[in-house]
């Protein structure tokens, strides 16, 4: 049985007081133009610049959230390594995985400790009044925090005997 509209329901885009009618008002041209940008097949990631938080991220923001995230991610990667070492896992524990052990080990370490240099980048940019960092010092910041950790990992999944050939 079908209900009647109600009504309040009515004009639900009209401005009444205590409502969120008006932000909803304002806010559906935006939807609008999101869902064309949606469609926009040549540039796909257009559709992210007119999202509110990242049009408004800045390198404080950008690295902030970088940071905690890689941070979560290498701490994860650190109980991994000790899961395996608590199980005495073969693959990792064998004397002939020495140079594997120690590249995860390097990995997580390094990943962890640039996870943290991020996150003190981005609490600085914050704090220190007049503080300010290139466009490309941020990238490398964030760069070295994925490709440093990630040679090494790499290296840790093709790791050799380190005997002379």
């Amino acid at each position: 049985m079908a209900r009647a509209p109600s009504p309040a329901r009515e004009g639900a885009y009209a401005p009444r007081s205590g409502s969120i009618a008006p932000r909803r008002a304002k806010l559906l041209p935006r939807l609008a133009k999101f869902s064309i940008n949606l469609c926009n097949l040549r540039n796909p990631w257009i559709f992210f610049a007119d999202l509110h938080f990242v049009s408004r991220m800045n390198y404080s923001t950008r690295h902030l959230r970088f940071g905690w995230w890689a941070l979560a991610i290498y701490v994860c990667l650190g109980i991994v390594l000790e899961t395996m070492h608590g199980f005495k896992i073969g693959w990792y524990l064998d004397v002939g995985n020495e140079v594997r052990r120690l590249m995860f080990t390097l990995g997580h370490f390094h990943g962890t400790m640039l996870a943290l240099v991020n996150i003190a980048a981005g609490l600085t940019i914050r704090s220190v009044e007049g503080f300010r960092i290139k466009r490309s010092v941020s990238w490398s910041l964030i760069g070295a925090a994925i490709l440093l950790p990630g040679g090494f990992l790499l290296g840790g999944f093709v790791a050799y005997d380190g005997g002379s050939r």
